[in-house]
């Protein structure tokens, strides 16, 4: 059984990796869901929803939810550049949104 210093200490461990990640969604009619990692330089493309990707360096970029919804996210934002699907270019994630 876990006693109260084990529940606790769980529950820190679980809201420092929440605090790590940070994620931006966009629910809109989307063409592409393609997102660039400049921390590895990987492109990341979801194809359909539920389809998770997720770079494999320190900043742990991801894209997810194809065309039906974009769900991006990483360690620090300002290293994802998101595609606008309209003009072909990548635009950068700062402080929780494109600019």
């Amino acid at each position: 059984m876990f006693d109260e210093s084990d529940i606790e200490e769980i529950q820190d461990q679980i809201e420092k990796l929440v605090n790590q990640v940070h994620v931006l969604e966009v629910k809109a009619g989307l063409k592409r869901n393609v997102v660039f990692c400049t921390s590895c330089n990987m492109e990341l493309e979801s194809f359909y929803t539920h389809d998770f990707q997720k770079c494999g360096c320190e900043n742990e970029t991801f894209c997810d939810g194809g065309t039906e919804y974009q769900r991006v996210g990483g360690k620090d934002l300002s290293k994802i550049n998101v595609l606008d699907a309209t003009t072909g270019i990548f635009e950068v994630c700062k402080n929780g949104k494109i600019d």
